[in-house]
């Protein structure tokens, strides 16, 4: 399957950010209202038999990567970063300080990433790009809500509540990557769930999006012949992590099925998190189940991984 990159334009507030496991979600329910039930079970089908017919990543600001996950240089390695040092101790201070910072930033920049990508190492990253972090696309805010009494429907006394919901700034953009064998298809996808929102409130407008195919998208710079670890660019779990090896961040996800079941909530499981560098690639498939009373209550965790090389080979 060849990668391809498509570019998002938030139109109104998110409750959440666009992973790629919330994605896989969507497409599943617009199939099974769109197309019927057979459909839907279909593509999960394909999944479960570790035949994905895509791939998707989770969004991410335009020009930008989630930052690699990988381990701190050791302590000798980092002063030859601080060059010229006089001895005060000044700037290798000064460069610790920058270091630290750049080691919190979510993002790296896409350019930085195909520079070093035959050859990952923080350090190289951060003298390559020591501002890495995207600019701030959103601004947090919260907004009040009063719960309605169904038998009046009036509103509750002391029944006032709040939603943190994400407000992006006018010119925001962000990439959403993929692996498929038809594009177009997929845009029809996601122009679908963006027209319709996702997420809390997205019947009142929420979570609503534009997408568009990049054209200018040079997917050959993002491949890596003979790689022998990967960036992961997705949220990623299956039911087998045995083998798991590389350096990752683990997140607990509590998920929510989608409208019409008797009890809302998934149990909660461990994933890993976009940014991850995996060294040996889980056998898969990425198809959870039974976390919900309903056996047909699925959760797609299907990773879409960029390849790489490690500057230095893992210690064992």
């Amino acid at each position: 399957m060849k990668l391809c990159r498509y570019s998002l334009t938030p139109l109104s507030p998110w409750s959440g950010w666009l992973r790629s496991d919330t994605i896989y979600g969507l497409i599943c329910w617009n199939m099974a209202e769109s197309e019927g039930e057979a459909a839907c079970a279909s593509l999960i089908e394909a999944f479960g038999a570790n035949q994905p017919p895509f791939l998707l990543s989770s969004a991410m600001p335009a020009g930008y990567l989630p930052m690699p996950i990988l381990p701190a240089p050791s302590r000798e390695k980092f002063r030859g970063l601080a060059a010229g040092d006089d001895g005060s101790g000044e700037k290798l201070f000064a460069a610790l300080k920058r270091f630290k910072k750049f080691r919190k930033s979510k993002w790296l920049a896409a350019s930085a990433w195909q520079r070093h990508k035959a050859g990952l190492d923080l350090a190289r990253l951060f003298l390559d790009s020591p501002e890495a972090a995207a600019k701030p696309l959103s601004e947090t805010a919260f907004e009040p809500h009063v719960a309605i009494d169904r038998a009046t429907g009036a509103a509750r006394a002391g029944q006032l509540f709040f939603t943190r919901l994400r407000y992006f700034q006018p010119e925001a953009k962000l990439d959403l990557y993929a692996r498929c064998e038809d594009p177009d298809w997929l845009l029809k996808k996601l122009r679908l769930i963006g027209d319709t929102g996702f997420g809390q409130n997205a019947s009142t407008g929420n979570g609503r999006f534009d997408a568009e195919l990049d054209g200018d998208f040079d997917a050959e710079a993002f491949e890596l012949p003979e790689a022998s670890a990967c960036l992961l660019c997705s949220a990623c779990a299956a039911p087998d992590m045995t083998g798991l090896d590389g350096y990752y961040r683990v997140e607990v996800k509590r998920a929510k099925t989608g409208p019409g079941n008797a009890n809302p909530f998934k149990k909660p499981f461990l994933m890993l998190e976009e940014g991850s560098v995996l060294t040996r690639r889980l056998p898969g498939p990425f198809v959870l189940r039974d976390l919900n009373a309903d056996r047909r209550v699925v959760q797609i965790m299907q990773p879409l991984t960029l390849p790489c090389r490690l500057a230095e080979a893992r210690k064992s």
